[in-house]
């Protein structure tokens, strides 16, 4: 993913629907454009799980199999990235759309709001 923009989706393993329908209505509708914005960015999820267990396992799964995107099992993100995530970014439960520029540098900002504009256009 060097030279790309990754928009990282943080959230727990249940996404609301109406969160995932405007993500996926994003992510289509830029990859049928005539320009290069799909060869510019990546998405990313990475859900955020306290305990794991197989449940947990069979839920990822359900929902990694409903999205077009790149995701990374749970069991794979370190315990210092979760308190990261909880800590710094103040992560409620809400879902959040982080960018990080091709330089590795992450944004300050949530892009979930810019991208709940877009979707409702």
């Amino acid at each position: 993913m060097r030279k790309k923009h990754v928009l990282l989706l943080i959230s727990e393993l249940h996404i609301p629907q109406e969160e995932l329908s405007i993500l996926h209505q994003f992510y289509t509708e830029s990859r049928q454009q005539p320009t290069r914005l799909d060869k510019q960015y990546k998405v990313v999820w990475l859900p955020v799980v306290d305990t794991f267990s197989n449940a947990t396992d069979e839920q990822f799964e359900l929902v990694q199999n409903s999205m077009p995107w790149y995701s990374v099992h749970p069991i794979m993100l370190e315990r210092a990235f979760i308190r990261f995530i909880k800590d710094v970014k103040s992560f409620d439960k809400t879902p959040q759309l982080l960018a990080l520029h091709p330089r590795g540098n992450l944004s300050g900002y949530n892009a979930r709001d810019m991208m709940w504009v877009w979707g409702n256009l």
